[in-house]
């Protein structure tokens, strides 16, 4: 399967990045399982270069892209992502003069088996808003089955 350039999500900085690229739905259950997208995630961080398959849902990319919106808005503001298996943590935090700080936690697999890598970038307000549009194209094409409010 060929993925669209268009639902990759991606933060950089200096040779540093984490992309974040859903693959398609996983399950045609119940409501509730509809809502797992099966997604890569790459990322290098100084002599790390790595990838794996996390299972997010289609609600982890809405409130990140809650999140970030927030974030453009209020310049000192602090954002923790987290999605609902482990796989990711992203810890934002401004300087209230337009530079962000991102924490980035990635494990491998949900439980104490996992292998964790963590590392930090930075990035500025500019940015924020072609990740929102990411994240809008990601929600269109993967939009929230059934109840959920976030």
């Amino acid at each position: 399967m060929q993925l669209d350039e268009d639902l990759k999500f991606e933060i950089n900085d200096d040779g540093q990045f984490i992309r974040i690229t859903p693959i398609g739905k996983m399950n045609d259950g119940s409501d509730w399982d509809k809502n797992w997208i099966k997604t890569q995630i790459e990322l290098k961080s100084g002599g790390f270069i790595g990838s794996y398959e996390a299972d997010l849902t289609t609600f982890d990319f809405k409130i990140l892209k809650e999140g970030l919106s927030r974030l453009y808005n209020n310049l000192n503001d602090k954002m923790t992502f987290n999605d609902l298996e482990g796989y990711l943590e992203l810890i934002i935090q401004g300087d209230n003069t337009g530079n962000f700080t991102i924490q980035i936690t990635c494990n491998d697999k949900p439980g104490i088996y996992s292998t964790q890598l963590q590392f930090e970038m930075h990035f500025d307000q500019t940015y924020i808003m072609p990740l929102v549009k990411r994240l809008e194209n990601i929600t269109n094409r993967f939009q929230i089955i059934g109840d959920f409010n976030t």
